[in-house]
């Protein structure tokens, strides 16, 4: 296995970690809107829905391979 490989994979490893922790922020909103509580720990609801939205969007790239962080930190393979 190439360096290269091993970055990539560790890559979709955080990005189902972020996909965990969107959908939990995205939970934690619904919670909020259901329970009729206004704020929590000084976010709103739809503060919570927003960041959540953009964690699961990244992660979903980074699940994809992300690859222009591989290629940004690998440019050229020395076996190529």
């Amino acid at each position: 296995m190439k360096p290269s490989d091993v970055f990539g994979i560790c890559i979709r490893i955080l990005g189902l970690l972020g996909i965990i922790g969107g959908i939990l922020y995205i939970i934690d909103a619904m919670y909020l809107l259901l329970s009729g509580q206004e704020q929590h720990a000084g976010f709103y609801a739809g503060e919570y829905i927003l960041f959540g939205i953009i964690l699961t969007v990244v992660a979903l790239y980074f699940i994809r391979g992300a690859p222009h962080i591989v290629r940004f930190a690998y440019p050229k393979d020395k076996e190529e």
